[in-house]
């Protein structure tokens, strides 16, 4: 299922609003339990799940400033409304993600009690969605990272698709960009011209005990006619967790701690980036130039360093270019 198919579902609803009560649809043939996209007479979207009234259910309605969920007793449904028109989008993205989870469950205490979470987990993304007023140099950085992102998740395994989205600490501010079991990735984004790469900190490059590390340099060109928004980018990511199974909501999640989902995206659009190649360099390595830590003088901290790219050829693990159309 794609939010283009959604889109086509509310326009039909949208043909003839009703008087009162909901037009609703059942969302797909495929879908086990009964979940239907309903239009209310304000032209308010809302996502409605039926349970069998041979289960015994209890649920008190919550209200948000910008979603609401509201269980119907004699009717038993439960009926998520969506407030603000302004979150349509993020509305479709709610849907599809529990969409997902529940098409095959057969069970209705299950369906019901994830329907339920779905609303609460989902909730603070409509809330808070004003722009950071990020740099152009943080909406490159995470257009780099992101860029990582797509790369790893396009090259795995579809059941892995979480554990990597898992693994994006970027927007978290942690130590390092990528945090896995396996290995640890910081991303440096710079035009493809440049020579040098800025680390920022003494801690970028410091290891973690028993947890390789290396260095991600994304090389990208700066506007041009093959530059793209990251509005794109988040787009073409959210077709690959579709298309897995994967789950919207870890994404969605790291988007909004740094505050550029939903209807604040179209504020950089005017920032636009073509991806050339990725490098990958072994900071383990005794020759990687680097300072950490554990070989700065006692005193020094705070530290921020260039590092020439000549010199790290000899630390290269591999280097390949971006095919993204």
């Amino acid at each position: 299922m794609r939010k283009e198919f959604l889109e086509e579902q509310w326009l039909r609803l949208s043909v003839e609003k009703p008087e009162g009560g909901i037009n609703s649809i059942r969302i797909s043939a495929a879908c086990i339990p009964d979940l239907y996209l309903g239009l209310d007479k304000s032209g308010s979207r809302n996502l409605i799940l039926e349970i069998p009234k041979s289960l015994q259910f209890r649920f008190k309605s919550v209200i948000k400033e910008n979603l609401s969920i509201e269980f119907f007793n004699e009717s038993h449904h439960i009926v998520l409304k969506l407030i603000k028109h302004a979150f349509e989008d993020l509305f479709n993205d709610l849907i599809l993600s529990l969409y997902g989870k529940i098409f095959e469950m057969s069970d209705p205490k299950g369906f019901a009690e994830e329907f339920i979470h779905a609303f609460y987990r989902w909730n603070g993304f409509f809330s808070g969605m004003n722009s950071q007023n990020l740099t152009d140099e943080i909406v490159k950085g995470l257009f780099g990272e992101m860029i990582v992102l797509k790369q790893q998740m396009e090259a795995s395994e579809p059941w892995y698709i979480d554990s990597i989205l898992d693994s994006w600490k970027g927007p978290y501010d942690a130590r390092h960009d990528f945090e896995s079991d396996e290995k640890c990735i910081e991303v440096k984004t710079i035009e493809h011209t440049k020579t040098q790469v800025r680390i920022s900190s003494e801690f970028q490059m410091d290891l973690i005990p028993d947890k390789p590390l290396e260095l991600c340099i994304v090389f990208l060109e700066n506007g041009g006619l093959e530059g793209k928004p990251i509005s794109a980018l988040i787009s073409a990511i959210r077709e690959i967790i579709y298309s897995n199974g994967g789950d919207l909501g870890i994404f969605v999640a790291a988007l909004s701690r740094k505050g550029i989902f939903g209807i604040v995206l179209p504020e950089y659009d005017h920032l636009k980036f073509n991806p050339i190649k990725l490098s990958f360099y072994d900071c383990a390595a005794e020759i990687f130039p680097k300072l950490t830590p554990s070989n700065l003088a006692d005193g020094i901290f705070d530290v921020s360093y260039s590092i020439r790219l000549s010199q790290l050829e000899s630390c290269k693990l591999s280097e390949n270019a971006i095919s993204w159309k």
